[in-house]
């Protein structure tokens, strides 16, 4: 009996210990790797809108992937960020209330491995993304007008510095269900050779500047891609693909008029204006 009682009280403590430790799964192919979620604050990054973090930001996302991965979680505020690169089993998580906001200078973007740049970028990364009920702020206009300024001084080529907000290439397993896009000088989200990604509940504005630019999606030579919940206010074409595409899948993906997205024999076609998909 008392072999009993001993073994109920240390499932119970197990079982409370469980429901108040503060974990995130992090899926794996070969193992279920489970990290802990890391407040933003406790690595010094800053919500006051004007303290650049970049470093701080990238100093974090290194310090959990070395632990093993995790999320790095932020809370109500304005995070001020140039370039940041993801790493394998890394969540970025953005609470509601919590913005990621793009730098104002064209200096404080930098390429990964020769890619564009962008905001946040991954490159031969595993099981990463970036997830919430936050902000990812483009800042658009104060950002090209800076580049049409460097561009002016004969310092930047402008027809390449406009970075994207997001740049996935060679990834996979990757989720990217922030819930805003806004204010984007570029494309929104560039997929690149990545496998396994899921894009949903995003509302994706970029600015309409005629050029070309300013795409809500771009695919290029990927496969097992599903776009789900997606409301696009962007350059048209709001998804834009090239290149070898398999498996691509679309649901519940609408343009600023109501245009519902499909997706049949690799091509994007338009179905019929939609009162309400969500």
């Amino acid at each position: 009996m008392k072999d009993f009682k001993t073994l109920i009280f240390l499932l119970l403590t197990s079982i409370s210990l469980q429901a108040n430790a503060q974990t995130y799964l992090v899926k794996d192919s070969n193992a279920d790797t489970t990290g802990k979620d890391h407040l933003a604050s406790k690595f010094g990054i800053k919500s006051d809108g004007r303290t650049l973090n970049t470093n701080s930001i990238q100093k974090a996302i290194d310090f959990i992937h070395q632990k093993g991965g995790g999320r790095l979680v932020f809370y109500v505020g304005r995070y001020l960020t140039g370039s940041i690169h993801l790493r394998s089993n890394v969540i970025i998580h953005l609470e509601e209330g919590a913005v990621l906001v793009s730098s104002l200078s064209i200096y404080d973007y930098n390429q990964v491995s020769g890619r564009d740049p962008a905001l946040v970028s991954a490159f031969n990364c595993k099981n990463t993304g970036i997830t919430g009920k936050g902000v990812l702020e483009g800042n658009g206009d104060h950002l090209l007008n800076n580049i049409k300024e460097q561009a002016g001084k004969g310092f930047i080529d402008s027809r390449s510095a406009v970075p994207a907000l997001v740049s996935i290439d060679s990834c996979d397993q990757v989720i990217l269900s922030v819930q805003n896009y806004s204010d984007v000088a570029g494309d929104a989200i560039k997929l690149s050779n990545a496998s396994n990604l899921t894009v949903e509940n995003a509302a994706i504005k970029t600015m309409k500047r005629g050029d070309g630019s300013g795409v809500g999606i771009t695919l290029s030579n990927c496969k097992n891609i599903q776009v789900t919940d997606c409301f696009l206010d962007t350059e048209l074409p709001a998804i834009k693909l090239s290149n070898e595409i398999e498996n691509v899948q679309f649901k519940n993906v609408v343009t600023v008029d109501g245009t519902l997205l499909l997706i049949e024999d690799n091509k994007v076609v338009h179905a019929k204006k939609q009162t309400s998909v969500f």
